[in-house]
C-alpha cells in the first residue's frame, strides 16, 4: 500500500470519527462548531488525497 493512501483513508476515518461523535454526545455549541468544522476539514483532505492517488495510479497504468 502507499503511504499517501493510508494517509487519505486515515484523515477521512478521523473526520468520520468527529462526525459521529458530534451526534452521539451532547456538547457547548462552540465545541460542537470545532467538531465540525474538523470534521469537514479532514474529509475534504483525505477525499483530495484519494482522489490524487487514484489518479496517479490511472495514469501510470495508461
Amino acid at each position: 500500500m502507499n503511504n499517501k493512501m493510508i494517509l487519505g483513508l486515515m484523515f477521512v476515518m478521523l473526520g468520520n470519527f468527529m462526525l459521529i461523535l458530534t451526534l452521539a454526545i451532547s456538547i457547548p455549541t462552540t465545541v460542537w462548531l470545532v467538531l465540525i468544522g474538523l470534521s469537514i476539514l479532514f474529509n475534504l483532505t483525505g477525499m483530495v488525497m484519494l482522489l490524487r492517488f487514484i489518479k496517479k495510479g490511472k495514469n501510470s497504468r495508461g
